[in-house]
């Protein structure tokens, strides 16, 4: 029988890959930055004759401060794939990205001496974790580029010299792209001291052409990386948000303690994405650390086959070991690993087709049964103050608004040119920590409100990642001097007493705030029954609306998904008591 050719072979499991890939990333937009992108996107194209001195146009706590342009390609691009072709297009757009990250992979595996089925069983056990981060972001052209340049790294290694003088342009796009090009420096310097090292690892003659040539890209990288709008600063702005202290103030996300004016808003846990990835849950840790594992096992049989690089397992760790530092490091991980992680299976797994399709059908069901619900190509509507936007479009707003950080990007593309926000994804330091102040009710939260003249709140009532209650929505319900106007199943709109008779004819009984918080509880229990205090939150709504039975099912039903919480218990004896 006619063996089948190589290259069929290739393009067999390249298929497989991409259809696997597509599936893990085919999922409706629910990030809360992308609106922000593709409003900047909006405002660049409409103020370009200006550029790079356009000012700030979303956020009316910022002055006359200029825009940062960071991540201007990406916000420009995305503002005209949305433009013509919606959320779906957006949706596609980020799947697309995805599935060319997987095929540099897979080239630079295979051409490193992986088998194919190792190719794709290596970047397919990497999907999980990659995906954590792949959403429409200007990240996203980061894996790109790291994908890309190992795959010409790859190449040179095979002799293909040429290719490097392509990784400079690559990063002086992606610079422009995002402010993350330092990566591709770090990984240009690992080569560089593996080329080195190799007289002593494999007792083979220095490559002076090779180790020079490479040594040559790694300066004209370094000074491709000021070709921004933003120069050589931004090569560390990476660095600088996740050790720069002021620069990450914020508590709202918080996953573990509770908090309180003692600890106060300048303590650096703020956004979830930077706190290390053992507090920010149980899934993601775990999952974490059984790849980090995985990949650090395959290196064993390369040592007992004397193949072993040192420089290889030293570039894993050291990304490895950047998730205990922030979370948001998680994704370039295995972007990183997974070529090197299918060179060491090759020597010592060889899967047939077959059992090769298997293991992915395997993992590909296994990692998308639960988020069944989250596939699609249009909006999360559930997670975006949709119809609270509707509604005051068609009303005249006096005063400014206030509204929570990852409100702030919906709001702020719905509402420009014709209103300004308080906050949005962009936003850090002084500003970030009046959010925290309001929200969590410390300190002079009513002052905040005064100084920036707000007469009209938009929020929602939980905190995402946890399902936890604002405490700020159990100040307005008691406070008089807040009137609510709208309420919908995850948004509640207040305007202040006295300043708008207009919208006061839309006034509700604030007995209706918890109807809200119900259903916003809901949601997050559809999306994710384990988070930590949503149980906690929905019975406290119920206990509000005089709902004691529901209130203790509520927690009686928490405790089957978090049997260790003690909250949830005494929650119960209290509910109890006040019953008898």
């Amino acid at each position: 029988m006619k063996k089948n050719h190589p290259l069929n072979s290739e393009r067999i499991h390249l298929f497989i890959l991409f259809a696997a890939t597509f599936l893990f990333l085919a999922n409706k937009i629910s990030g809360f930055d992308i609106w922000t992108h593709l409003a900047y996107g909006r405002h660049i194209f409409g103020n370009i004759s200006d550029f790079p001195q356009i000012k700030e146009p979303l956020l009316y706590t910022m002055g006359e401060y200029n825009l940062s342009f960071q991540s201007w390609f990406f916000q420009l691009i995305v503002y005209f794939v949305n433009h013509i072709f919606g959320p779906p297009g957006l949706v596609f757009f980020n799947a697309l990205i995805g599935m060319l990250v997987a095929f540099f992979l897979f080239k630079a595996a295979v051409r490193a001496g992986s088998t194919v089925e190792s190719a794709t069983l290596a970047i397919i056990i990497s999907l999980p974790l990659f995906v954590i981060r792949f959403t429409i972001r200007p990240e996203i052209f980061l894996y790109l580029s790291v994908a890309l340049v190992i795959y010409l790294l790859t190449l040179c290694r095979n002799g293909n010299l040429r290719y490097l003088l392509f990784i400079p342009l690559i990063q002086a796009v992606l610079v422009n792209f995002h402010p993350s090009g330092l990566a591709i420096i770090i990984i240009l310097f690992f080569y560089l001291m593996s080329e080195l090292l190799s007289v002593f690892t494999e007792h083979s003659p220095l490559n002076k052409r090779r180790s020079l040539t490479l040594f040559a890209i790694l300066v004209l990288t370094i000074i491709a990386s000021s070709f921004n709008p933003s120069g050589a600063n931004n090569l560390l702005t990476p660095v600088k948000l996740v050790f720069n202290k002021s620069v990450v103030p914020h508590m709202s996300a918080l996953s573990k303690g509770e908090r309180s004016a003692g600890n106060g808003p300048d303590v650096l846990t703020g956004i979830t994405e930077m706190m290390p990835i053992y507090e920010v849950g149980d899934y993601y840790f775990n999952l974490y650390l059984a790849y980090v594992v995985i990949v650090a096992l395959s290196f064993l049989p390369a040592i007992r086959r004397k193949e072993f690089n040192a420089i290889s397992f030293l570039m894993f760790a050291f990304f490895a070991s950047l998730p205990l530092i922030a979370a948001r490091s998680i994704g370039i991980l295995p972007v990183v690993s997974a070529p090197i992680f299918a060179r060491n299976m090759s020597g010592y797994i060889n899967l047939s087709f077959k059992k090769t399709l298997i293991a992915v059908l395997l993992i590909v069901v296994a990692f998308n049964w639960t988020s069944f619900r989250g596939k699609g190509f249009g909006i999360a509507k559930e997670w975006f103050p949709v119809g609270a936007a509707d509604f005051l479009l068609t009303e005249k707003i006096e005063g400014n608004i206030f509204n929570p950080f990852d409100s702030g990007g919906y709001l702020g593309w719905r509402f420009y040119p014709k209103y300004k926000v308080f906050i949005n994804g962009t936003v850090s330091g002084k500003v970030l920590k009046e959010e925290s102040i309001v929200f969590d009710s410390i300190g002079d939260w009513k002052g905040v409100l005064e100084k920036y003249k707000v007469n009209l709140i938009i929020t929602k009532s939980t905190y995402y990642h946890n399902g936890g209650l604002f405490k700020f929505i159990s100040t307005l319900y008691h406070d008089r001097g807040w009137v609510l106007i709208y309420q919908d199943i995850n948004s509640l709109v207040f305007i202040r007493e006295g300043t708008n008779e207009n919208l006061m004819k839309y006034s509700l009984q604030k007995t209706r705030i918890w109807d809200e918080v119900v259903s916003e509880a809901n949601i997050h229990i559809l999306e994710d029954p384990k988070k930590e205090k949503v149980w906690k939150t929905l019975s406290y709504a119920y206990f509000m609306q005089g709902r004691l039975k529901d209130a203790i099912k509520a927690c009686e039903k928490g405790l089957e998904y978090q049997p260790e919480d003690i909250s949830l218990r005494k929650t119960i004896k209290i509910l109890n008591a006040y019953r008898r």
